[in-house]
């Protein structure tokens, strides 16, 4: 059972609530069944109602993710057991406060919980007016205020850091559109999240056609201008559900949610079209090439990739400036095609000419060896020959990458 449980995978926000559920019930327990030997029932009754409160709300973060609302919730159960505690025992137990206010600057951003902050002061002057003399107010409502001020402080402190940092490590700096970390990370929740939901999701990989050309013949500003131009006609031609990022060079990569493989290669000669004709870069000559493929319930985040990579490597092999992409079909075949209706792309090959990578199942390593040497390779149990005059073979650049 405790094999099952890991947290690896799960953001941070996410580890939080769910060690800190778990150590919460961890603690209320002993002082539930403490009071109950004691006779302090109503306080056993409150502890073990939180004490099974952090059990579902461990529960829900682990099942759910929804973590927003979860930590909306811990928040307003950790402040109606203070004031609930407060209430039966008196002013000798709101010490109990000042925790239960720091933990709401973890739970959540830094204005909600100064607000929420503000409303449980506010709730426990009423609980204790005419309650307290002079001296007790003095003493406690004065250290709630500074509290929730300092922690209020702390709170937007760090998160200007943490902001500052996370555009440190997610960007890339010459064009400020995400990076090959943020793609890793993204891939894998969009892999999350279509093995619960099934919402089809696809992987269009860029590359600028020679590329280094325009870097020996116009210098490295020049070229470092073209990305940067680049990546802004294709950011302002996708939708905003989509996402971009730079893998790396002259290599970028967009991910299309809810779009199929055929809107997808129809998304990606848009954007192949758009580039050839734009005015920014029609001083140098600047085409793409772009395999697409989409996901598949077999896929992981390699697999995922290589097929767009093996694609892209058919566009460039056609002639560049095409698009080419990885159609899986009923069965289990995989093949890379152009969609008949693109414009400017040479007509079909005949199939011997597309590498056709059988599934069974679980994906498997698309071919590694060299086609050319006529060797049978295995996906799964099944294995295929590829005929000796198939064009498609990893570049050495892929292979690296893999």
């Amino acid at each position: 059972m405790f094999k099952s449980f890991k947290c690896g995978s799960r953001s941070l926000e996410e580890q939080f609530v769910l060690y800190g559920a778990g150590l919460t019930f961890i603690f209320l327990v002993p002082f539930s069944i403490y009071r109950f030997f004691t006779g302090d029932l109503t306080l056993a009754a409150i502890d073990m109602v939180m004490a099974l409160l952090m059990v579902l709300i461990f529960t829900q973060a682990w099942q759910s993710k929804k973590i927003k609302y979860l930590n909306r919730f811990s928040v307003l159960m950790f402040m109606l057991g203070i004031l609930s505690v407060m209430y039966l025992k008196g002013a000798e137990t709101v010490f109990w406060a000042f925790p239960a206010m720091g933990a709401t600057y973890f739970l959540l951003k830094s204005v909600p919980a100064l607000i929420a902050n503000i409303i449980f002061i506010g709730l426990t002057t009423l609980l204790f007016h005419g309650k307290l003399t002079n001296a007790e107010a003095m003493s406690i409502y004065p250290s709630l205020a500074l509290v929730g001020l300092f922690g209020f402080i702390l709170s937007m402190r760090a998160e200007y850091n943490n902001n500052k940092l996370q555009k440190l490590v997610s960007e890339d700096t010459l064009t400020g559109i995400k990076n090959r970390r943020s793609f890793d990370e993204k891939v894998d929740e969009i892999i999350r999240n279509y093995r619960r939901y099934r919402t089809p999701v696809s992987m269009l990989l860029l590359d600028l056609d020679q590329f280094k050309k325009i870097n020996d013949t116009k210098g490295h500003n020049a070229g470092d201008q073209v990305l940067v131009d680049f990546a802004k006609l294709v950011k302002s031609k996708i939708r905003t559900t989509d996402f971009i990022y730079r893998f790396g060079g002259e290599e970028f990569v967009v991910l299309a949610k809810n779009s199929s493989l055929e809107d997808s290669g129809n998304l990606a000669d848009s954007i192949r079209k758009f580039i050839k004709e734009s005015a920014e870069l029609s001083k140098h000559q600047v085409t793409v090439s772009v395999g697409v493929s989409e996901i598949m319930p077999f896929d992981d985040a390699e697999s995922w990739f290589r097929r767009a990579d093996l694609a892209l490597y058919e566009s460039k092999s056609a002639g560049r400036d095409t698009v080419r992409i990885a159609e899986t079909g009923d069965d289990t075949k995989v093949s890379f095609k152009a969609l008949s209706n693109y414009q400017n792309i040479k007509p079909l090959r005949k199939k011997a000419n597309y590498l056709i990578c059988p599934y069974k199942n679980t994906h498997s390593s698309l071919l590694k060896d060299n086609p050319r040497k006529n060797k049978s390779f295995k996906a799964g149990a099944v294995k295929r020959k590829l005929p000796t005059n198939s064009p498609v073979k990893p570049s050495a650049k892929s292979l690296a990458r893999h």
